[in-house]
């Protein structure tokens, strides 16, 4: 005598890959999080280093009563912060895009605008180690491309090259 039992298992495997699909997911999500909040504490550390700079040499101007410079040093504070929110403000449309929300745009984007943006908001980092940053760009450099992405990539480098330039250093940017 032979007795079988056959069960059809179909659902309990569709299931199961539902199951470690949606795994890869969260995994995948996880790691763009880590990723994001990397970016924005590296992003982020220059202009609030140089804004906390900044203001407490106020801090220590108005002990001392001594007010001179400090109209310009507000305004450093004051434009510093402006970038900083704008950073931030790409750093979230970064979040966006990496989870599928934000899509790539590519179109003409003036580089020697871009980098100037970019030097303007690292402007106080360089300025307190006393670095020379010389842009060598030809006016007329237009590139097809995602201003967002070329942007951070932008950023980072010239980020990057402060951070490991000695004080009173030089920093080149060249473009063709």
């Amino acid at each position: 005598c032979i007795i079988a039992v056959i069960t059809d298992i179909t659902e309990r495997k569709l299931a199961l890959q539902k199951i470690l699909d949606r795994e890869a997911s969260l995994k995948e999500l996880n790691s763009t999080k880590d990723k994001f909040f990397s970016i924005i504490s590296h992003d982020l550390r220059g202009p609030v280093n140089g804004i906390m700079g900044l203001s407490q040499l106020l801090v220590e101007q108005i002990k001392t009563k001594d007010y001179d410079g400090i109209d310009e040093q507000v305004h450093l504070i004051h434009k510093s912060t402006k970038k900083a929110v704008n950073l931030l403000k790409n750093l979230l449309d970064w979040s966006r895009m990496q989870t599928g929300r934000l899509k790539y745009t590519p179109g003409k984007i003036d580089v020697i605008k871009l980098i100037h943006s970019v030097s303007d908001l690292l402007y106080i980092n360089y300025r307190n180690k006393g670095i020379d940053l010389n842009l060598k760009i030809p006016e007329s450099l237009i590139v097809d491309a995602d201003g967002f992405m070329l942007e951070t990539v932008l950023r980072n480098l010239i980020s990057n090259a402060i951070k490991f330039t000695p004080p009173q250093g030089e920093i080149k940017v060249l473009a063709t």
